[in-house]
């Protein structure tokens, strides 16, 4: 089992409510997870504009989420990105430090410091002056910083994936406390993979065993119309004897994150002995409560694949072979029938993910859901244009095609698409009937 297994708001988009997140708290209590890490790089206060404090309000918020966390065996982790931080201003040192006040004195004890996604060079030439580089700054900073704290302290540095050796990587080696727990992403950003050797690699050089930040379920900025609800996989199943631990960042979708969490939950309680179709299953009848609920989430989760741990594989779902090889054999009346009752299946299983009993659920998959549901009309009007084509039938047709695509959220790709402007070129190729297939064979 790893040691720390950890749920992290780590995103680009819209942070999650307060309600949201205390959701989360007690979903991640039950499934043995033991760190909360508050990182949202939306939230203004913890990044853009982190000198400024938050409201008194809000730091309530953040001692009740504390006192969440510690009743359900959690430790609640508070995100620290200084975005252009100056290392040789005291006023920027207070500033940070007085963040780190306000924290405690509502109960809050672990902290994260976060300087990803940040210039690898100094903003500013004093702190060059003063400093060989980065590394060696940043070593300083968490060693400061580690003075104020009583708890945990964890890092993310400024180059946190690769192959995970690096003059940078070595000074922060060389330079860091040995009680401060670095963060690292595999050797992607996001890694489809995480091995063993690879985790003991980055260790040696950090001088410690390093806690992963995993990027799945997460889908913020190019893959925010990707739901990432396939269950977790591609860990090595002895990575917990290289690494600390290991923190996956949410989704967007919180309550659709909690199916990719479930599964990997299973992995960090039993890495040995983890099956991710078996996690799945028992994720998805979780989540939903309802068997034929699950297998509704579990239609389009095989539509709507696309996710980084599955690369190349985003269009490998069940329906692929009967739409790309419906036309190469003859076109009966009988094939057209199962083709039509298998679009009638899509609709009906957009209708039950419309009406899921988790209403959390129904509402995050929204987008993917009425995705799937034009795609099951237009798959639906090709196979009427198919049995009686008319020129009002194909606009019908085309318009339905539009109106889908206008809907950038990834269900199938242009599967159904090209299946049904296929079935508009078949009417119109008399040298089908030649060839043994198609329409006119059997009107």
């Amino acid at each position: 089992m790893f040691e720390i297994r950890g749920v992290l708001e780590g995103f680009y988009g819209r942070p999650w409510s307060w309600a949201e997140r205390r959701a989360m708290v007690d979903f991640a209590a039950r499934h043995g997870y033991n760190r909360y890490f508050y990182a949202p790089k939306n939230d203004p206060i913890h990044r853009n504009r982190w000198r400024e404090p938050y409201l008194p309000t809000e730091m309530r918020w953040f001692g009740e989420l504390a006192r969440r966390c510690e009743a359900g065996g959690l430790r609640l982790v508070f995100g620290l990105s200084p975005l252009e931080y100056h290392y040789t201003s005291e006023a920027h040192w207070r500033s940070l430090l007085d963040k780190v006040r306000a924290a405690q004195a509502v109960g809050v004890r672990d902290f994260f410091l976060l300087m990803d996604d940040m210039p690898d060079r100094f903003r500013y030439p004093e702190d060059g002056e003063r400093f060989g580089s980065l590394g060696e700054a940043q070593a300083w900073l968490c060693g400061r910083l580690r003075q104020e704290v009583a708890g945990e302290l964890y890092f993310c540095p400024t180059e946190y994936h690769g192959a995970g050796d690096s003059p940078y990587l070595r000074t922060l080696g060389e330079r860091l406390d040995g009680g401060i727990e670095v963060f690292w992403t595999g050797r992607e950003v996001c890694s489809s993979v995480l091995r063993t050797p690879d985790a003991h690699a980055v260790s040696a050089v950090l001088r410690r065993p390093v806690v992963y930040w995993d990027n799945y379920p997460v889908n913020d900025v190019d893959m925010r119309y990707d739901p990432h609800i396939r269950p977790y996989r591609g860990r090595d199943a002895d990575l917990d004897s290289a690494c600390k631990g290991i923190a996956l960042n949410a989704a967007l979708q919180p309550e659709a994150s909690k199916i990719a969490l479930h599964t990997a939950a299973q992995y960090l309680a039993d890495p040995q002995g983890y099956d991710p179709e078996a996690a799945w299953d028992r994720a998805l009848l979780e989540l939903t409560g309802d068997p034929a609920d699950a297998e509704a989430v579990r239609t389009l989760a095989d539509l709507a694949r696309k996710n980084p741990l599955e690369p190349g594989q985003h269009l490998d779902n069940a329906l692929r072979g009967r739409l790309e090889g419906f036309f190469a054999a003859p076109v009966t009346p009988e094939r057209v029938g199962e083709m039509r009752r298998l679009f009638e299946g899509l609709a009906r299983s957009a209708e039950r993910l419309e009406k899921l009993r988790n209403r959390a659920l129904a509402a995050d998959l929204a987008p993917w859901t009425q995705k799937l549901a034009g795609w099951a009309e237009v798959g639906l009007r090709g196979l009427d244009v198919l049995e009686a084509p008319s020129e009002a039938k194909v606009e019908g047709l085309l318009g339905a095609i539009f109106r889908v695509r206008e809907n950038f959220h990834w269900v199938g790709g242009d599967l159904f698409d090209v299946f049904a402007r296929e079935c508009v070129r078949a009417v119109s190729r008399p040298s089908l009937s030649q060839a043994g297939g198609g329409w006119t064979e059997w009107k």
